[in-house]
């Protein structure tokens, strides 16, 4: 008796915004972990040169060369991974 008096909208309607919240919910939480985890190696990286940014930008330009697809995330830990590597 309740459906006769609902349009067949608003059930096609509330699964579509259900999922629009949930699909924002989860977008909203990569990006944002994905950018800390990014500065975090940024920072990580400018400590290991002495806080030289330019040393910094020159370390990722090397990793770039050798991955090109590689993500600046990527680029960060494999470039403080070669520098830990090289001062052992």
């Amino acid at each position: 008796m309740i459906a006769a008096w609902i349009p067949y909208g608003v059930y096609i309607g509330i699964p579509v915004v259900i999922a629009i919240i949930i699909a924002l919910v989860l977008y909203k939480k990569k990006p944002f972990s994905a950018r800390w985890q990014e500065k975090s190696l940024e920072q990580d990286l400018l400590a290991m040169t002495g806080h030289d940014p330019a040393m910094v930008e020159r370390l990722l330009i090397f990793e770039q060369s050798k991955d090109p697809d590689a993500s600046r995330a990527q680029l960060l830990r494999t470039a403080l991974n070669r520098l830990l590597r090289d001062r052992r």
